[in-house]
């Protein structure tokens, strides 16, 4: 990469005085008089005041009142041609890095081609419904067309790169909103260093994903905690028939400006590098054949060496119109072609950004419709629980069922089957109420979810082990055959008074061995851990089913917020890339209509100049011929 090249893109600028400069930077001093093209035409988007009146659209059709951090200038701007300039190219006084001298028509300061590239870029973050205009690249196709020396060629390449460094601050300043952003004007002030824009806000306030903030300014700290749960989705989400008739369209649009954009930069910019490299060869043709003309006139005289000489001169002169010409067409044909590709991948990007911002209302809908059938799916469970729970609390005061139970347990029968996966009727409502919360698609959205998963299972699977083991205990007590009468008074005491100890003289079969006693140690150490950790999960179920209810109601609220804001977002960018658009396809019609009409204007030019020379040569040489 040549010296020039700038490879620091965020250091800081050193501004330059005049007699600090060191010799060798007169030669980039040029200004841009100094490099008008032959041609009445000029670059993409400015050659006339008529041409640039007819480009901008009137700024009370436009939008830009709705951004809050756009302000009007202090001073209504005066109508120019050319309001903001590069005027030079100076070379930094330790030689690495070049530094642009922009004008204005009340400043005048410098910055480095690193800095314009963080303005188009903190612009398009700050505006990202609007196109920002293109930059130049570090290599020109300038650099391809000529084969001077490293000297020559940087010439031409800060040369190219002025008239574009140009186009785009011009571009900027013509635009209805980014023409009236403080952080443009600061970038045109010399008072104020470019380190210290991007240090402050509004740019020190952009989050990192432009997606999760406003369009109208992202720069914003409202709303931030919806913006940060906001999803951000892939632009193909959604099928193309998912949207409506208008959206259709811009989707097509973008298809249409991918293949205009890769047209343009290939096939386009192909053909012009050939014919640039055409005239090039036949200007260097002309060139080689003029000098051996007029070599091989050194011996000669009288006509035949007027002849030669004047042969040789008219090969000079066309070699002349033919650097010309090539001069022309890459200021009036091939720059604009290149930035208008540029400004269609732009154009495309924004309108990517606005099928979103639509999307992102979508999902933000979907999740709240999701999250409003859980609630009620939970509060229909609530009122289930406290039916039964009422219904439990009725059956145990009433006289009769409670005297119904204690005939079914004095005579040994079967009441403790139970139907449904023996639970009682308020376990398997508590069961499904546990399924129910496991919904993977609202628990993934990161909004106030928790608690919805493990921790209430397994508070629940706690209390129906713990209830299935009571139940199989007490089976296993019923289904033992009924004992003698002496040996069963004994046993029934045993059992009511198991904390009494056994009496020595009593009839019992069997007395309790080692083993059996390392047996009941063992039981006894798990009962205190199975007890430690019953205390440490919550089997509150009727605290659980509140609390799940009350994080879903917030969930749902803050849903609705979410709603309401991507609402806001999704229409504020259709309105406004809409208008964008527009602005962008009549750019590019005017674009195209002065970039052939420069191509006609330079070949006819070029056929003129050649024809003038060479009759006028003509001409002359019969006149002589016919005096001699």
């Amino acid at each position: 990469m040549d010296s020039f090249e700038d490879n620091n893109p965020f250091s800081g600028t050193r501004f330059i005085k005049d007699d600090e400069l060191p010799e060798e930077a007169d030669t980039f001093n040029a200004t841009w008089d100094d490099v008008k093209p032959a041609s009445t035409s000029s670059s993409a988007f400015i050659n006339n005041t008529e041409r640039t009146s007819g480009l901008e659209i009137s700024k009370n059709d436009h939008v830009e009142e709705e951004y809050p951090s756009s302000k009007p200038l202090p001073n209504p701007r005066p109508f120019m041609i050319l309001p903001v300039q590069v005027t030079g190219a100076l070379k930094a006084k330790d030689g690495s890095h070049i530094v642009y001298s922009i004008k204005t028509d009340s400043s005048a300061t410098q910055r480095r081609y690193s800095e314009f590239v963080s303005l188009r870029i903190n612009l398009g973050r700050l505006y990202p419904t609007c196109v920002v205009p293109p930059l130049p690249e570090k290599h020109s196709i300038v650099d391809y067309v000529f084969s001077f020396t490293k000297t020559q060629r940087n010439n031409h390449i800060l040369e190219q790169r002025k008239r574009m460094l140009q186009t785009f601050l011009l571009n900027v300043y013509q635009h209805p909103v980014l023409g009236q952003s403080q952080v443009f004007r600061d970038f045109l002030s010399r008072n104020v260093s470019w380190n210290e824009v991007l240090a402050n806000p509004p740019i020190s306030l952009l989050p990192k994903n432009i997606l999760k903030a406003s369009p109208r300014d992202p720069a914003s700290q409202e709303e931030m905690d919806i913006y940060t749960h906001l999803p951000v989705p892939s632009v193909n989400l959604l099928p193309k028939n998912a949207y409506d008739a208008e959206s259709q369209y811009f989707i097509q649009q973008e298809e249409d400006l991918k293949t205009l954009s890769q047209h343009l930069a290939n096939h386009v910019s192909r053909s012009n590098n050939q014919l640039l490299s055409t005239y090039t060869r036949l200007s260097s043709l002309f060139s080689e054949l003029g000098a051996e003309l007029n070599a091989l006139s050194l011996p000669e005289s009288g006509l035949l060496l007027a002849c030669l000489e004047r042969t040789g001169q008219a090969c000079d002169r066309s070699c002349f119109s033919a650097v010309d010409l090539i001069h022309m067409l890459i200021v009036g044909v091939s720059e604009p072609l290149m930035e208008l590709s540029k400004f269609a991948s732009t154009m495309r990007l924004v309108l990517q950004y606005k099928r979103i911002k639509t999307i992102q209302c979508v999902l933000a809908n979907d999740m709240l419709s999701r999250k409003t059938e859980l609630l009620e799916l939970l509060e229909q469970r609530e009122s289930e629980a406290n039916r039964l729970s009422l219904a439990i609390q009725e059956t145990e005061t009433d006289p009769v069922s409670l005297r119904a139970q204690s005939e079914e347990s004095s005579s040994g029968g079967t009441s403790d089957e139970r139907p449904l996966g023996f639970l009682s009727p308020m376990q398997h409502f508590e069961s499904n109420f546990a399924n129910d919360l496991q919904d993977p698609y609202l628990s993934s959205s990161g909004l106030n979810t928790s608690g919805f998963g493990p921790a209430s299972d397994e508070g629940f699977a706690a209390h129906d082990s713990y209830e299935e083991q009571s139940h199989q205990q007490e089976e296993q007590d019923t289904n033992e055959p009924p004992p003698d009468d002496a040996e069963g008074a004994a046993n029934t005491v045993t059992n009511e008074n198991a904390t009494l100890p056994a009496d020595d003289s009593s009839n019992s079969p069997k007395q309790k061995t080692p083993t059996s006693r390392i047996a009941q140690t063992i039981a006894e150490f798990f009962d205190k851990i199975n007890f430690a950790i019953h205390g440490l999960v919550d089997v509150d179920n009727v605290s659980t089913r509140h609390s799940t209810i009350g994080r879903t109601k917030e969930s749902v609220a803050q849903l609705e917020r979410m709603v309401k804001v991507t609402k806001q977002d999704a229409e504020f960018a259709d309105k406004t890339v809409s208008h964008e658009y527009k602005r962008y396809a009549e750019n590019r019609a005017e674009t195209l209509r002065s970039v052939y009409s420069s191509f006609a204007t330079a070949h006819e030019n070029w056929a003129k100049c050649n024809l003038e020379f060479w009759s006028a040569l003509s001409e002359q040489m019969e006149r002589e011929a016919t005096i001699h």
